[in-house]
């Protein structure tokens, strides 16, 4: 199974981002803080990195920097809700292989991910194809105001982080 490294600082972030890599055949190891994940990153396999890169503070960028450094090979993902860097790619740092505005669109995150790890879900242990009683998304509205529902509630397209 491959293993995901997901930073952000808002635990409930890390806690829809659980839920949906369990979901999709991932392990997922989560870090609130960027010196913790650098220690996490130092200890574990990491096949791939999701980190929000707005604003890019010196914590995150040293982080970024370090990790393409030392881990060349790992893929990241960054995220923002800054239209700037959706309109000017070239904003980003090189380092980012994929860009996601948020909300995130899970299909999109899914593809990118399929696209950076190639296969590395696992397979169903019963091998029973799984079927879906149609789109099921995950939704956060608010940090603040709102908790990740039940795995079955998972009905929206969006993950807003």
């Amino acid at each position: 199974m491959k293993t995901v490294l997901v930073v952000d600082e808002d635990t409930s972030i890390l806690n829809a981002f659980e839920q949906f890599l369990q979901r999709e055949g991932f392990e997922m190891i989560g870090s609130s803080s960027y010196a913790e994940a650098e220690k996490k990153l130092m200890a574990s396999h990491i096949d791939l990195i999701i980190m929000d890169v707005s604003p890019l503070r010196n914590s995150r960028f040293e982080f970024l920097m370090k990790t393409k450094q030392l881990f060349p090979a790992i893929p990241i993902i960054g995220l923002s809700p800054y239209k700037e860097f959706q309109n000017d790619p070239t904003l980003l740092p090189k380092e980012i292989a994929r860009f996601i505005p948020k909300p995130v669109d899970i299909q999109k995150l899914r593809d990118a991910i399929d696209l950076l790890m190639g296969s590395g879900k696992k397979e169903p242990e019963n091998k029973v194809e799984k079927k879906s009683p149609g789109i099921k998304m995950l939704q956060i509205r608010s940090i603040f105001n709102r908790r990740i529902n039940s795995r079955n509630n998972l009905t929206n397209k969006y993950i807003t982080i």
